[in-house]
């Protein structure tokens, strides 16, 4: 009785709110209140400043005759029906970076949970990572680079719903397949966690299609190397396991087949050919994609480098997969036509990059925390200097990239 009586205050403890998760809520509340405020001007393009794909999909597509084949399109249609308003949209899209920042915690107490150090990093620090992380982006370097979002490897963009939407389903799907896919080869494969992986997988791929196509390309490869590395013994029981693991993602890959020969079913598009191209034109054609790589995801790089033996670990070789595997896909597939310049290949290469970021963070907290790291005092003075002065330049350079969208200067900066 006694044990359970304890048992029950402990819980009661974990379920408390202090004084900083108020501050964590408060904090949501006003990126959600000045989002909200620059989704509006977006929509309406205040004093044609503020072009955006948001605006797009609020009135153009709201008012259009054409079919709604998208998860963005869908709700946008559906909320706006309700009064002929934007009122809704404008509501929803707001929550939607809320529900982002709470995944962000989410996303991050799960890799410190798994790490065994989640007891040892305080929920706050967490909370403070979980909002910031939205402004964890590419290092502004005037003498290397013309734009903030240009020519960048950014991990989040503003001005577009469907990327948000992406953003938010894929973090939660990426938890979902991690949480069926590590304990797989003892526990079988769980059921819970399979439709999950399922329903958040089809939910992200409905927001941004080219986003499956890297997770595909990351499934396959970690389950062949499972495969390879696991030898002979058992290879007909994982292999039935994998194989159930890997039909999750079937419904997502029938919906982009669906979605290819509706939309380009003759090969055109905006009246002129359409067709996807193979090769490496978007990499060769781009300016100092080593610049936009080392300083996109400085943050992660320099974390990393200090923890390179956690790529052993499933979780963190799956976000370095999913990162390496959106670049390849960015640097070797394009489209010709107007589409060319939409870069709907380049989504996965932006969910990599802010994926590892959000790894990162949880691996910078477990470095913060852990007073053991280093084997000297001034080493670990050092590191985590530098690495803090790396994350300042960051979240600095994004404030003001957020802050120029947000007065009218464009997001194409």
């Amino acid at each position: 009785m006694l044990d359970n009586r304890k048992k029950l205050r402990d819980r009661e403890v974990t379920l408390s709110l202090n004084i900083y998760d108020f501050a964590w809520i408060a904090a949501i509340a006003a990126v959600s209140a000045v989002c909200l405020e620059l989704f509006y001007r977006m929509i309406v393009n205040y004093n044609g400043k503020y072009e955006s794909d948001i605006g797009y999909y609020a009135l153009e597509r709201t008012q259009s005759t054409e079919p709604q084949e998208r998860l963005v399109g869908i709700l946008c249609q559906w909320l706006f029906d309700i009064n002929q308003s934007t009122l809704e949209i404008n509501i929803m899209l707001a929550l939607v970076i809320a529900a982002i920042i709470v995944a962000n915690f989410a996303v991050i107490r799960f890799f410190l949970r798994e790490d065994g150090l989640l007891e040892s990093v305080p929920r706050r620090a967490v909370q403070v990572f979980s909002v910031a992380m939205l402004f964890i982006g590419p290092i502004y370097v005037p003498v290397i680079h013309e734009y903030f979002y240009r020519k960048s490897f950014s991990s989040f963009c503003w001005h577009s719903p469907t990327q948000h939407f992406m953003t938010l389903f894929a973090m939660i799907a990426a938890v979902c397949f991690l949480r069926m896919y590590m304990p797989y080869d003892t526990e079988g494969v769980s059921v819970k966690w399979w439709i999950a992986t399922l329903i958040t997988t089809f939910l992200a791929t409905t927001s941004k299609p080219s986003y499956t196509i890297g997770l595909v390309f990351t499934i396959v490869i970690m389950f062949i190397a499972e495969l390879i590395r696991k030898g002979a013994d058992g290879f007909l029981v994982r292999f039935r396991r994998m194989f159930i693991m890997g039909m999750s993602v079937v419904p997502s890959g029938l919906y982009i087949i669906w979605l290819n020969k509706r939309q380009f079913a003759d090969n055109t598009q905006f009246g002129e050919e359409h067709e996807i191209v193979f090769g490496l034109g978007p990499l060769l054609n781009y300016e100092r994609p080593w610049a936009a790589l080392l300083f996109g995801i400085t943050f992660a790089i320099a974390v990393f480098a200090f923890n390179l033996k956690k790529f052993r670990d499933t979780k963190y070789k799956f976000a370095l997969y999913t990162f390496v595997i959106g670049t390849l896909q960015w640097a070797t597939i394009s489209e010709t036509g107007t589409r060319s310049n939409f870069g709907n290949f380049s989504w996965g290469r932006m969910f990599g990059c802010y994926f590892i970021t959000l790894t990162a963070c949880a691996v910078f907290l477990e470095m913060y925390y852990n007073r053991d790291f280093f084997s000297s005092r001034s080493k670990r003075t050092a590191a985590m200097a530098v690495i803090g002065l790396i994350l300042a330049a960051s979240v600095i350079c994004q404030l003001y990239h957020f802050y120029l969208i947000l007065t009218g200067h464009g997001y194409m900066r």
